[in-house]
């Protein structure tokens, strides 16, 4: 038989074409199975046109055109490895069915999709029939219509099945020309599946792309110390513990249980708070803030504003003054907050402590070593204590005064202290690693016994470590840093 090129094909030279009159075997052409991945997008066109007749009027039966599709598909899908079913397929013919209105004064002819799961379990379909705009009388005078899917959003991964059909039961010449798929891949930067306590295993990371630093439970890994910042401590994998003990847990009744234990051993079924602390105040005449709690797990560095009711108790006005440079800037190492420290807004001491005593005047380590405690030079916390202490004021609440940084947050002066103590660190060259070494090793000297510094000095002192990389980045180095963040 001589079918004329300019009835069949689009663009005029050769074509892949279904040329169905109505047999079993014709009754699937073109088809393009594709791997997916949850989240991509796919479009698809193609251009037919079919030799008019004048009778369309047909049910369509599913069995066949399965089974024409599985000769397509022999030996299953992507070099023949678990190979497709026919219920599957069925089950797709029966959801295109579903998926929309065919016109039975056209043409049965369709271009169509279906979606399948990863074990080839039906997920979803859609059809696009001919009409007779695509009518052509049998002398290439008609024209080619355009069957297109705009986009296709893939809920799951799993595979596609693009494909051509004539499910015509009467004598119907329908040509399919210029097939074309676009596939926007999801792009895949790092995957990581999870032991219950936070060992990985089918890690996968792209190559050459920027490091995720928050994987397990979504919070950060040091990489120096393969530690995860919990806020309140550091959590390690490898043992399932933590490595300092729990600040609360001589308020927690958890007598039974280490101070060291996570998710009291079931992580399965529970989860470890944040840490991370918010802080009540209550406004003073002067304009200052006066700290008067604070909630231990709401995952919250806000600074609130509170008023006290007539039985005593406190409750937010709704007023936020501002957020800590921590998430222990106001609380004591066993975790409850200082109160009565006061929280001046109009104060830059502990700014004006950073850049004209640590960053202007950049000691080197023996220097500050020499000089940071005791009242000495470098010891922010304890300057005028003695007066402060004969004002009234206790220790913690003249160590633990707030001041405001350059971008707005609030610090105490312990914070500034501890800052000011990583800056010279990393400007000195030491890595996080070996800056946690050296002031649990100085803390425990100065107390006689073996211990580790607080969760309040270790995160300031990361604030700074952290200001310390940037300025030994700059060759210029003794300029006001206003980053202050964890």
């Amino acid at each position: 038989m001589n079918i004329q090129i300019k009835i069949v094909a689009k663009t005029g030279g050769s074509s892949n074409r279904l040329a169905s009159f109505g047999e079993a075997a014709q009754r699937v052409g073109i088809t393009k199975t594709l791997l997916v991945s949850e989240g991509d997008v796919l479009s698809a066109s193609v251009y037919a046109k079919y030799v008019d007749i004048t009778d369309h009027n047909e049910t369509v039966n599913a069995t066949p055109l399965a089974n024409a599709l599985l000769g397509m598909l022999s030996g299953g899908i992507l070099g023949g490895e678990n190979p497709i079913s026919s219920t599957s397929v069925e089950d797709g013919l029966t959801g295109l069915a579903a998926s929309g209105t065919s016109d039975s004064n056209e043409p049965q002819a369709y271009f169509n999709y279906i979606l399948l799961d990863k074990s080839y379990n039906y997920v979803d379909a859609g059809f696009k029939q001919l009409t007779t705009a695509a009518a052509d009388d049998g002398t290439g005078s008609g024209t080619h219509e355009l069957l297109e899917f705009e986009s296709i959003t893939i809920p799951q991964d799993g595979y596609i099945m693009i494909f051509v059909s004539n499910e015509s039961e009467e004598l119907t010449e329908v040509y399919f020309d210029d097939l074309m798929i676009n596939h926007h891949k999801t792009e895949l930067i790092q995957a990581d599946d999870y032991y219950p306590f936070g060992l990985t295993f089918n890690s996968y990371t792209k190559n050459y792309s920027q490091a995720q630093k928050y994987k397990y439970n979504g919070k950060e890994l040091e990489e120096e110390t393969d530690l995860y910042d919990y806020g309140a401590r550091f959590y390690d994998v490898a043992v399932g513990r933590f490595s300092t003990i729990d600040p609360l847990s001589d308020f927690e009744n958890q007598e039974s249980w280490t101070g060291y234990h996570y998710t009291l051993n079931n992580p399965i079924s529970k989860t470890d708070p944040t840490g991370m602390l918010s802080t009540d105040v209550v406004e003073n005449e002067d304009g200052t803030y006066t700290v008067v709690g604070g909630d231990a797990e709401d995952g919250d560095k806000s600074i609130y504003v509170v008023s006290q009711d007539e039985s005593g108790n406190y409750e937010r006005t709704g007023d936020v003054i501002g957020e800590s440079v921590t998430t222990h800037s106001f609380f004591g190492e066993n975790g409850q907050a200082v109160k009565g420290a006061v929280i001046d807004p109009n104060s830059t001491e502990g700014q004006d402590f950073i850049d004209q005593e640590i960053i202007a005047g950049d000691p080197n380590l023996v220097e500050y070593a020499l000089n940071a405690g005791n009242g000495d030079d470098f010891d922010l916390k304890d300057r005028k204590i003695k007066e402060a202490v004969a004002e009234g004021k206790t220790p913690d609440q003249h160590r633990y005064r707030g001041s405001v940084t350059s971008d707005g947050k609030f610090g105490s002066a312990r914070d500034f202290g501890n800052i000011g103590a990583g800056i010279v660190a990393s400007r000195n060259k030491l890595n996080w690693r070996g800056t946690r070494l050296a002031f649990d090793a100085y803390q425990s000297y100065k107390s006689g016994e073996l211990k580790t510094e607080g969760m309040p000095t270790q995160k300031a002192q990361k604030v700074g470590f952290k200001i310390g990389v940037g300025l030994r980045k700059n060759e210029i180095g003794k300029i006001s840093f206003n980053r202050f963040g964890e």
